[in-house]
Parts: C-alpha cells; structure tokens; sequence
C-alpha cells in the first residue's frame, strides 16, 4: 500500500521497510548461530532446521511434533533428516537468484528473512508480532524456532492474527471478479468511515467487505459527529474546570478495560454507543441538560478514546463535508445541479406553489437527496 492510502486511512508510517536481499549476511550470521547451537545441519549446499532438535517447536500452533511426522509425506526431499526438517539456506539451481554463503552459492529459505530482519531491528525479544491467520504455521512456527533456536531468547511477548477479509460473503479473489483494492474503497467511501468499519470486528474475526455495513458504518460515524457538534456547541460556554460525572468515568473505565481484553474494539463500539445515546438524551432538553463543565468532561473522555481509534478526531462540520463529497462522487450526482434545485424549491415556497416545491422535493429524493428545513436554512443529506 503507498503512503497517500495509509495517510488517508490515519495509519502510522513504518519506521522502516527492509527488504530480504537487503539483509543477505544477517540472514547468513543466524543460520551459522543455528548451526553452531547444533539446531540446524548443512546436506549438499542446503542447511537444514532440524524440529526435533528444538523443544519448543509446535507451542504457538499447538501442533505435536510426533502427530506431524505421522502425517507427513516420505521421499519429497529425501537429503533431509526428518521429514518435518525445513530449509534455511537453499544451494542454487541454474538460472536462479544466488548468492555466496559458507555453503556455496545459494538463496535464504521461506522463513529465516523474517526471523533475521526482525531481530536486527527490533532486538531479540519485542512484543507483538502480526499477521494472517494462515500464517500461525508453518511460517511463524518456524520464526519462533529460528529466532530462539539462534539467541536462546523468548522472541515474542504477544502474537496478533487477524482474521480473513471477504466480499459480500465470498472470498476475496481475481477469478471471481470480486477483488477490491483500498484505493477502490477510498473512491467510494470516506477514509474513516472505512476505519470505523475495520475496527467495528474484532481483529481476530473474518471481516465481510459488503457494501450494506459499509453504508451503516457510514451513518453511524456520522451519527456520532453530529452528536459530537451539539456537545461541542454547548461545551464551549463552560467557564470552569471540565468535570466528569458517572457516565463519563464509566465510559473511560470500558474504553480501557475492553481494548485491554485483546483489543476488544466490538465492546469499545458498544460504550461508545452508549454514551452517545446519552448525550443524545440530555443535549436537546435545557432541563436535563448537564452543566458545561460536565460537557468538557464528556469531551475530554472522547478525545481520549478517539486518539486511540483514529475517528471521531476532527471537526464535526469539516468531516461531515467530506464525507458527503465521497458520497456525492459515490452516487454520480451532481453538487451545483443539487444546491440549484434546493434554490429552485425555496422559492416555489415563497411563492406559496406548494406543488411545483414538493415535485422539486420528490426530483431531489430521486437522486437520493434528503431535505430538512431549519430556522437556519435549508440542509441537504445523501439518503441511504
């Protein structure tokens, strides 16, 4: 993914991105510690892992080290020792990339680069490691063996896989003609309200990229901005110190509480829910509604969680803008042709032609185009 995207989608630029052929003699330094350490073996060129020399192998997939060797195939590379035996550095073919190595001209195995890169710039031991759920094994079983195998150090504190993104409840794919990149996404829908929509599952649950939840993710996070511009209206004639009542210091408390519980951002979405229906009860009524420096404190709970979440941090009027533009580019409907309509409605209405205002109302439904009348003027919203 290029930088605009991961700009657009509120993602931390990586520190870095290094690359396997950039990194030949640190992958080459840990299959000689390997070697060395009596956990991997040279045959022909090639070195081998050798799993039944590490104890630990099979703890982050739960596999058993005997059920897999019952399972495996005999005579796919019979040079190896054991069957489940994996290959760090591969003697070269003709015509294949190489490069010099104590073993002769050869390529790294499938695993090792991560292991290696990983170490070099994290340290031995880091704290969380991530990927898809395919990957648990072989390929992070095989990390953890060689980055240990090599320093004797735990390699990782916590392991994070995500679960499988589908389209319309079909697996994302080229032959079914249902692949969607995340510019495709950015052209059709506002960049947080794709975030809103990611963190709405659970990391660890298969995500369905259907267009239905994204237009409800859209409605809700604008929900929430619209809340979000009353409590801003009425927190800003507070005078005193923000205060924060029950309702906020609970709120807190679940923020907290549920991204603590394996990034639980479902139960991070219901609290939020749940104080947004507050604020929607109380901020409309002069006789229920807290005093300003109760708003401050409601304001103050939610900037804290939206620095975390990366939505809900910018100013009401200027995101609702935004989204309505993606919208507008969604629908293929015109902006100027829209606002011209709503002049023309107006002043049928002035003119009392209640009819030719209400076709010009019913026109504007066509096009998805919902009306609302206020003291203030006429506000226009795209309708789902």
């Amino acid at each position: 993914m290029h930088f605009i995207a991961v700009d657009a989608l509120g993602l931390v630029r990586p520190d870095v991105e290094p690359k396997a052929t950039e990194h030949i003699p640190h992958i080459i330094d840990m299959v000689k510690k390997l070697i060395e350490n009596g956990i991997a073996y040279e045959i022909n060129g090639s070195v081998y892992f050798s799993v039944e020399r590490f104890k630990g192998y099979g703890k982050l997939s739960g596999r058993n080290i005997d059920d897999m060797i019952a399972g495996t195939r005999v005579g796919i590379e019979e040079e190896k020792k054991n069957p489940l035996d994996f290959v760090l550095w591969k003697n070269s073919k003709p015509n294949e990339p190489s490069w010099e190595s104590p073993w002769g001209s050869g390529r790294p195995g499938w695993h090792i680069e991560c292991s290696a890169m990983s170490t070099t710039y994290l340290g031995n031991s880091f704290d969380i490691h991530a990927g898809g759920r395919d990957l648990i094994f072989p390929h992070h079983e095989n990390e953890i063996a060689q980055a240990e195998g090599a320093t004797g150090e735990n390699f990782v504190s916590y392991w994070v896989h995500n679960g499988f993104l589908t389209v319309e409840g079909e697996k994302m794919s080229k032959s079914l003609n249902n692949f969607i990149t995340v510019d495709d996404a950015l052209e059709i829908y506002h960049p947080e309200v794709l975030r809103y929509f990611m963190l709405a599952t659970h990391y660890r649950t298969p995500i369905d990229f259907a267009m239905s939840r994204l237009s409800d993710s859209e409605r809700q996070l604008t929900y929430f901005y619209d809340t979000l511009e009353q409590l801003n209206e009425f927190a800003e004639k507070a005078q005193g110190p923000s205060e924060r009542d029950e309702y906020a210091t609970a709120f807190l408390t679940e923020f907290e509480s549920s991204l603590n519980d394996d990034f639980n951002t479902p139960r991070v979405y219901a609290a939020l829910f749940a104080i947004f229906t507050r604020l929607n009860n109380v901020l409309p009524s002069k006789k229920v509604r807290p005093s300003g420096e109760i708003l401050r404190g409601y304001q103050e709970v939610l900037k804290i969680a939206s620095a975390v979440l990366g939505f809900i941090d910018k100013e009401p009027v200027v995101i609702k803008e935004e989204i309505k533009s993606v919208q507008i580019r969604r629908l293929g409907v015109n902006r100027s042709e829209i606002e011209a309509l709503i002049v023309q409605r107006n002043e049928k209405r002035k003119e009392r032609d209640f009819a030719a205002a209400d076709a010009i109302r019913d026109k504007l439904l066509e096009l998805k185009i919902v009306i609302k009348d206020t003291p203030q003027g006429t506000n226009w919203t795209i309708g789902q």
